[in-house]
């Protein structure tokens, strides 16, 4: 993933981060945002589906 700069019309890539390393699980979170949102797991723009 990147960060877009519209100021200098450049783009930087975002440090990789694992889920573990910011605090989060599957179970306890990973689970429940696709519970909530399992548009999550399409393919393309998931606001269509």
């Amino acid at each position: 993933m990147f960060k877009i700069d519209p100021t200098s019309n450049r783009i930087n890539p975002l440090e990789v981060k694992r889920f573990n390393d910011l605090g989060f699980t599957e179970r306890k979170h990973l689970q429940k945002w696709l519970e909530n949102y399992p548009q999550a797991l399409t393919r393309g723009d998931a606001r269509n589906c």
